[in-house]
């Protein structure tokens, strides 16, 4: 028969408890978010965790030297790039809920902007050629902007301030030059 006997002064008790906590944290794996200073940032937690408020942002590129940045607050919202050939760029920023984003490019040299800051808001920008630039910017909501560029050095510019407004852009041919702004 073993006979336990309390430890004096409960020094080791309590250094066992902390060697094995420490233990258990070094063995804990680093997750990927929630790692910032805030983790609990909504876009920050993998869409389990959020329920309907998740995000989404996809991004496919074949080529070279293409480059893509989606950035997004909110809930609900989704932004998708998609770039075939070389030196394509397409930044896709996202403040709300239920927003939707898209850039298609195909060619070299394209770029693409996005600014949405509302709610329902839907941007879609497609570019076939070379050296085009495609600039959409939404602060309102129930907003919905379309660029599409098919040839050389276009550039189209929309800005909406208004809610409910819809921006349709069609470009065919090669150093054509647009501003809508609502």
């Amino acid at each position: 028969m073993h006979e336990f006997l309390p430890t004096s002064p409960r020094r080791p008790a309590r250094r066992g408890l902390a060697l094995c906590a420490a233990a258990l944290l070094a063995a804990a794996p680093l997750a990927g978010y929630g790692a910032g200073a805030e983790p609990a940032r909504p876009s920050e937690l993998p869409p389990a965790e959020l329920g309907s408020a998740s995000l989404r942002a996809d991004s496919v590129q074949q080529g070279a030297m293409n480059a893509s940045r989606i950035r997004q607050q909110g809930a609900r919202s989704s932004a998708a790039v998609t770039q075939r050939g070389d030196g394509n760029g397409a930044a896709i920023t996202q403040a709300g809920a239920g927003n939707r984003a898209s850039a298609s490019q195909a060619g070299s040299g394209n770029q693409v902007e996005i600014t949405q800051v509302g709610n329902s808001d839907t941007a879609i920008a497609q570019q076939v050629g070379s050296g085009n630039l495609a600039v959409i910017e939404q602060y309102t909501s129930n907003a919905r902007a379309t660029v599409d560029q098919f040839g050389s050095m276009n550039e189209a510019r929309v800005l909406q301030k208004k809610p409910g407004s819809s921006a349709p852009v069609l470009q065919f041919g090669d150093r054509l030059k647009i501003t809508v702004v609502r």
